[in-house]
């Protein structure tokens, strides 16, 4: 059976903060010079690794957010929000809509799914979606390592220029252990023992971590009329 890479619309983070200030105390183990409240939020959300306790009180103190489409699209089931004023690059943070919400539950994809309520601002209209936190079981470090992958280093700032936006890469970014590549527009190739039985994943090895599901669950999808993303085929090998 195939498998695609969902490539869903662009929301950015210049997010308001609808119900709650910021906090006087920052989240532990975090680069809190670098990053304000709803950055840390975002990535706290959309990181694979496991949360402090203080880490997911956090989370639900500093909700809802507000963010805004960039997609021209009249209606969109769900949108990626590229993390930003990290050191480091993060994987995008991902949002359904509750018609999508509803469908993953149906199909018994979201037991490893935390969500988080949010409103997307397109055009002059609020909508309501939800951040999607996925817990560990559902990344796989499945990419192949091919030669025109490029290996991702770590973007290192110099805090003196951080303003100016120096910055220098050195190679030694991983996650959780396992090297991690950028595609330079190549098609996603994915390792066939790595995904073993699983129909709904992320990639952890790949600099975008992409959404990736086996066309059965894709086709449920359309049926119940989700939409307003692409789909790219993955070649499994």
């Amino acid at each position: 059976m195939r498998y695609y890479e969902i490539c869903p619309e662009t929301a950015f983070l210049h997010g308001i903060w609808t119900e709650h200030e910021a906090p006087s105390v920052l989240p532990h183990n975090y680069e809190a010079h670098l990053l304000d409240p709803i950055d840390r939020w975002a990535k706290l959300v959309a990181t694979y690794r496991e949360l402090a306790p203080e880490e997911e009180v956090f989370l639900q103190r500093f909700s809802p957010v507000v963010l805004k489409s960039l997609s021209e699209r009249e209606e969109t089931d769900m949108f990626r929000v590229p993390i930003l004023g990290s050191p480091s690059r993060e994987p995008d943070l991902h949002l359904y809509s509750p018609s999508l919400r509803e469908a993953v539950e149906r199909q018994g994809l979201a037991s490893n799914m935390d969500f988080y309520f949010v409103s997307v601002l397109e055009g002059e209209t609020l909508k309501p979606y939800w951040a999607v936190r996925y817990e560990r079981s559902l990344w796989r470090p499945c990419l192949r390592p091919l030669t025109y992958y490029r290996l991702v280093g770590k973007i290192d700032y110099d805090e003196h220029e951080l303003l100016g936006l120096q910055y220098r890469e050195v190679s030694d970014t991983t996650r959780d252990g396992f090297n991690v590549y950028r595609r330079r527009g190549a098609l996603l190739v994915l390792d066939k023992q790595k995904i073993g039985e699983c129909t709904f994943f992320r990639v952890l090895d790949e600099e975008d971590a992409p959404l990736v599901v086996r066309e059965d669950v894709v086709e449920q999808w359309w049926e119940w009329g989700i939409e307003g993303f692409g789909l790219e085929e993955v070649v499994v090998e």
